[in-house]
């Protein structure tokens, strides 16, 4: 366990990626911690300035955040929640106007707050993991005539949601259960039908010996005659 402490990224590790001293970088830190408490929670920590520069509010919820050893859980979790919706607000170099039907738009609401994330980053990541189990298909043939897209190595959190939805091992099971109650039914059917048959032989011989020894009686009276 010691061995597993010790290889482990620190937090301040995984944050690497943000620059706090950046002011688009803040300024979207500070937007974004509106509709996030725990990020406001630790910014403000020890501190009750309102008014500061957003790269400051930045630093101190940096400073506040990774200032300990371990890494939690809900840490890693919240990194790349971070990380994915600054990749979102930062790549948005094209915006799209779509009609949503109703159970798409229910969809949608859901997904926003079971993930409590916006509904643009639902958009996104949805897009982005759809295009991922196209890529992992077998089936190659339906994408020959497809170039598909080359896309950034990214975590995102939807991941986990569908890796719940499309649990592929579990599919697996359900198929080979199906597969052997299919083989059982096939068996049982079989059974059936060679029950049915066997009352129809056994009339069919019956009406066979009738008519032979009837044909023999009228030949010997012919013959008497």
């Amino acid at each position: 366990m010691g061995y597993m402490f010790m290889t482990e990224k620190s937090l301040k590790s995984r944050m690497r990626w943000f620059n706090a001293d950046d002011r688009e970088m803040a300024t979207w830190l500070r937007s974004y911690a509106k509709k996030h408490a725990w990020i406001e929670d630790l910014a403000t920590k020890g501190t009750h300035d309102r008014l500061r520069l957003d790269t400051s509010f930045a630093q101190d919820f940096i400073n506040n955040w990774t200032n300990k050893e371990s890494v939690s859980n809900d840490d890693k979790y919240r990194v790349n929640l971070l990380r994915s919706a600054w990749r979102s607000y930062s790549n948005r170099s094209k915006t799209s106007t779509f009609s949503l039907s109703k159970n798409a738009q229910k969809s949608l609401d859901y997904l926003s707050k079971r993930l409590n994330v916006s509904k643009t980053y639902v958009v996104n990541e949805t897009l982005v993991a759809a295009l991922k189990l196209i890529k992992n298909n077998k089936n190659k043939k339906f994408e020959a005539n497809l170039l598909l897209p080359k896309l950034e190595r990214e975590e995102h959190v939807l991941d986990s949601l569908l890796e719940e939805l499309l649990d592929i091992d579990e599919l697996k099971k359900e198929i080979a259960d199906l597969k052997s109650e299919n083989a059982i039914l096939k068996k049982e059917i079989t059974g059936l039908k060679a029950e049915n048959e066997a009352p129809q032989k056994s009339l069919t011989h019956n009406q066979n010996v009738d008519a032979k020894s009837g044909g023999f009686g009228i030949t010997n009276q012919i013959r008497r005659q």
